[in-house]
């Protein structure tokens, strides 16, 4: 029934019983377009097994089979989807972005792609694609903040890379450093306020 499903057509035909036994004795492995899935393909294969011990044990483990594949599907189609917005971002980030109500629409953007890879793995926890996708739109995400200067969320989305590359420790050193820097800055500003009242004040 499964392959009658996918193909449209049973799998042993024939114009008399005896054409279709001997079709089911010859045990050709049936043929399927290309459009259909690896693993779809595989599962029914499996359910068509002329030895029982290569079948699946029973109609449950059939059906479990079948709900993998269609959460396997599933996440590769929004790990797919969250890659088009990551990229779609990534975009947005070499045009450069005009005010905060733009880079506020961005971190929107990056966030929903962050969300679309970690979906794809709860539905499937061996989407490397949606693992690395994670780590990808993590990264972009706290660099394009470091480039606005937000260093909460530049530092927010760094800690949570899985990545441990040099690439990944120089970001966190790059946001470091831009701390560092800003915290210098907001000194040199309170001490210059600090002697220009002590001026006044004279």
């Amino acid at each position: 029934i499964l392959y009658e499903i996918i193909t449209g057509s049973p799998p042993h035909q024939g114009s008399s019983l005896k054409e279709i036994l001997r079709s089911v004795l010859k045990s050709t492995p049936p043929a399927f377009e290309d459009s259909v899935p690896d693993s779809l393909q595989a599962i029914c294969r499996k359910a068509m097994a002329l030895r029982p011990e290569d079948r699946f044990a029973d109609a449950s483990e059939l059906r479990d089979a079948l709900k993998a594949f269609r959460a396997h599907r599933e996440s590769l189609a929004i790990s797919e989807r969250a890659a088009e917005i990551l990229e779609r971002c990534q975009v947005q980030v070499d045009e450069s972005v005009r005010g905060a109500g733009d880079r506020n629409r961005l971190y929107g953007d990056f966030a929903e792609a962050v969300a679309g890879f970690r979906q794809a793995q709860v539905l499937w926890t061996d989407n490397d694609d949606a693992r690395v996708g994670e780590d990808r739109a993590r990264f972009a995400f706290a660099h394009a903040a470091l480039r606005y200067g937000d260093l909460g969320l530049a530092d927010a989305q760094a800690e949570l890379l899985r990545d441990a590359s040099r690439k990944a420790r120089a970001l966190r050193t790059a946001i470091e450093h831009r701390r560092q820097f800003k915290l210098q800055q907001r000194r040199q500003a309170v001490n210059a306020r600090r002697t220009l009242m002590v001026a006044v004040a004279v």
